[in-house]
């Protein structure tokens, strides 16, 4: 059962992309600059080399830090949550309606 599971989520490597973006987005402070998409690491450069951005990061909800960022410099980092978050809210309640 799990081996079918993990090939369906492996197919089109559709899971190891959202794995990354869920990385990204979770843990923007150890998240292996080499790894990101070459629009995203000079974003996340400046990121992690703010004491400042760190400390609010782990002082807030993970919403509210996105907020906080300046929209412009970090425009590709809040670009790629927002569209995790829209993926996941549209996932749940999809979840929610075909099972219910």
């Amino acid at each position: 059962m799990f081996s079918d599971l993990h090939i369906e989520f492996t197919r089109n490597g559709d899971f190891h992309i959202i794995s990354k973006v869920l990385q990204l987005v979770s843990l923007p402070f150890t998240f292996n600059i080499n790894d990101a998409r070459p629009c995203i690491q000079l974003e996340l450069i400046n990121l992690q080399s703010s004491s400042i951005l760190k400390n609010k990061f782990y002082e807030q909800t993970i919403i509210e830090f996105l907020a906080f960022l300046n929209q412009l410099m970090y425009k590709n980092i809040v670009d790629n949550a927002e569209i995790f978050f829209c993926i996941l809210w549209i996932d749940t309640h999809l979840q929610n309606y075909i099972f219910l």
